[in-house]
């Protein structure tokens, strides 16, 4: 199931808000618009990295594994390796390092994944 059918999947049971959600105070996702901020500051990311902040940040604190991410942020279609996850999350570090100077957003987990945890500012 790719992404955009989990999506709708959620919807349909009324656990998916439509419009701009803020899962924490200093990040707002707009799904709609396909944009996200940190602190008002708009983050340039690609359609592949704000589906996967979009996917952690939805539920801080949860660890996901590789597989589980391919699943929930990657089109059903594309080629999909376990390695391009890593890439990806490496390149949206950096991204989100240039907006949030004093905390890391994205841990990995050794073993099992990555997990987004946002400290309240």
């Amino acid at each position: 199931m790719n992404w955009w059918r989990a999506q709708v999947c959620l919807r349909r049971r009324g656990k998916a808000a439509a419009g701009p959600r803020t899962p924490t105070s200093a990040l707002s996702i707009d799904e709609e618009r396909q944009c996200a901020t940190w602190n008002g500051a708009r983050l340039e990311l690609t359609a592949q990295q704000f589906r996967l902040l979009n996917v952690m940040a939805r539920q801080p604190g949860r660890i996901f594994s590789r597989a589980q991410l391919l699943e929930l942020a990657f089109e059903a279609g594309s080629e999909r390796f376990d390695r391009a996850i890593d890439s990806q999350i490496k390149n949206l570090r950096k991204k989100l390092s240039q907006q949030v100077v004093d905390q890391e957003l994205i841990h990995s987990v050794y073993g099992v994944g990555y997990r987004f945890e946002c400290q309240p500012a």
